[in-house]
């Protein structure tokens, strides 16, 4: 559809086979996405968040220590897996220039660049909560408290 022109852009996590093909009439709305995403960083504190997990209502009132729990078990992983982003003896991925941006990044955002919990992300999740609401997405406008269980909106490292 991209290519036939039949849609004018496209949001996606996956890469449109279009864009891995090449295809001349198919380009990044910014091509410099990176100055451009960090500059939007630096102006407004938000960066997109890349996952939220979801617990059924019904088992996070059945086991209200789940839903805690889960977000232990989540920080801890990240904890173990980010020293090894700006080791260069053994790169976590085949990216020649891994460790360059890490270190790049964590230059430019902070040691915290994809902060986990609902505090640090408080401001995020407002404004997409309230963009939700504002296009029409969501008939009301939700708060954080609505949105996530009592047990995750602090978290104590």
């Amino acid at each position: 559809m991209l290519v036939d022109g039949e849609i004018d852009a496209i949001f996606t996590a996956a890469t449109p086979k279009c864009w891995r093909d090449k295809q001349p009439s198919v380009a990044r709305l910014f091509p410099d996405y990176r100055a451009a995403e960090l500059a939007y960083y630096k102006k407004t504190g938000i960066f997109p968040i890349m996952h939220l997990v979801g617990i059924r209502r019904s088992l996070a009132e059945n086991y209200p220590w789940l839903p805690r729990a889960i977000m232990k078990a989540f920080e801890e992983a990240k904890a173990r897996i980010e020293p090894h982003l700006t080791e260069i003896s053994a790169l976590t991925t085949m990216l020649p220039w891994l460790t360059a941006e890490a270190e790049n990044t964590i230059e430019e955002m902070g040691p915290d660049y994809w902060p986990y919990g609902v505090d640090q992300n408080r401001i995020t999740i407002e404004t997409q909560l309230r963009w939700a609401y504002e296009q029409g997405m969501s008939k009301k406008l939700w708060t954080v408290e609505e949105m996530f269980h009592p047990s995750t909106l602090t978290w104590y490292r």
